[in-house]
């Protein structure tokens, strides 16, 4: 349809004059408004295919503990449910993950005595903690020798004395004397900390921290204090 020309209505013209004319294109074509799905309770793995179907796309993803719900429930949204939106509106979500454990890292004395009538022996002492094995001595040692081993260990421990020839083709150590549970040295303090392992380069412990302490940097703080 023609929405007007130039010159206008009733203009007296020469013949062969230019008119200009401004054509209607038709309606244009109108985005279709949606009520918005409700995610609530949902698990986010299922989420990107229920806005798929509606033109919409998660932008953001936030993190919140909530340990009254499943792992990775969907427990906020923007928009909310039954808001309008169209293709193309972005969505965030909130989702639910489990509280993280506080490690506790505390001091710990390993005493231990060689048998006196077992002689001179190859010894190994080990720590396992939350860290991982930690080797703390291992040379030939005199029977009747006295060990002491202040250490720090991280979460519950136990630590294993061996003894006696290595089996270099098992990569084994035939004889394990005892198993014992740590014993803190005073009262154990809680802390917020990331523990780096310095021979790995990464982090043994994943959530986020107040502090970042490596089995290095704790032993120097000893020597400093």
């Amino acid at each position: 349809h023609v929405v007007s020309h130039d010159p206008p209505p009733g203009a007296i013209v020469d013949r062969n004059t230019y008119v200009n004319l401004v054509i209607s294109r038709g309606r244009d074509e109108v985005e279709e408004i949606m009520s918005m799905v409700n995610l609530l309770g949902i698990n986010v793995r299922r989420v990107d295919s229920i806005l798929d179907k509606m033109g919409l796309e998660v932008v953001d993803i936030m993190g919140v503990e909530d340990d009254t719900r499943a792992e990775g429930t969907v427990v906020d949204q923007t928009p909310a449910p039954g808001d309008e939106v169209v293709a193309g509106t972005p969505v965030k979500i909130t989702v639910s993950h489990r509280p993280r454990p506080i490690r506790t890292v505390t001091d710990a004395l390993i005493e231990y005595t060689h048998p006196e009538e077992e002689g001179e022996q190859e010894l190994r002492i080990s720590v396992f903690d939350d860290i991982g094995e930690r080797i703390l001595y291992h040379k030939d040692t005199p029977g009747g020798t006295f060990i002491s081993l202040p250490i720090k260990i991280l979460g519950e421990a136990t630590y294993k004395v061996f003894y006696g020839e290595e089996d270099i083709e098992n990569e084994i150590f035939p004889e394990e004397i005892f198993s014992a549970p740590l014993k803190p040295l005073g009262e154990e303090e809680e802390q917020d900390i990331s523990i780096i392992s310095p021979d790995l380069d990464e982090d043994i412990l994943s959530e986020s921290t107040s502090s970042i302490v490596s089995p290095l940097e704790l032993e120097e703080s000893d020597e400093e204090e």
